[in-house]
């Protein structure tokens, strides 16, 4: 599971990783705000992978409707008319 994630994800990790590197060293006071605003989601992205994949962690995320899209909660006319399963 980690060795798959970090097979498919190693550049965005490697990217976050960059340039949470390239900030501390220059500027270590905006780390905080660029770790939470930009580079932290690719820097995280093998663990985040990983632990979403859990049947527990997922279920959760579902329930706590993380990650849900706008279209999942309030469906455009367009795709009510579709019917799909995923909607109902």
């Amino acid at each position: 599971m980690w060795r798959d994630a970090l097979r498919q994800l190693w550049p965005q990790t490697l990217l976050g990783l960059a340039c949470l590197g390239l900030i501390a060293a220059t500027q270590p006071s905006a780390l905080p705000w660029l770790f939470v605003l930009l580079a932290g989601g690719p820097a995280l992205a093998v663990p985040l992978a990983v632990l979403s994949s859990w049947p527990g962690v997922g279920g959760a995320m579902v329930r706590l409707g993380i990650g849900r899209l706008p279209e999942e909660t309030s469906p455009p006319e367009a795709l009510k008319r579709l019917r799909l399963p995923a909607l109902e």
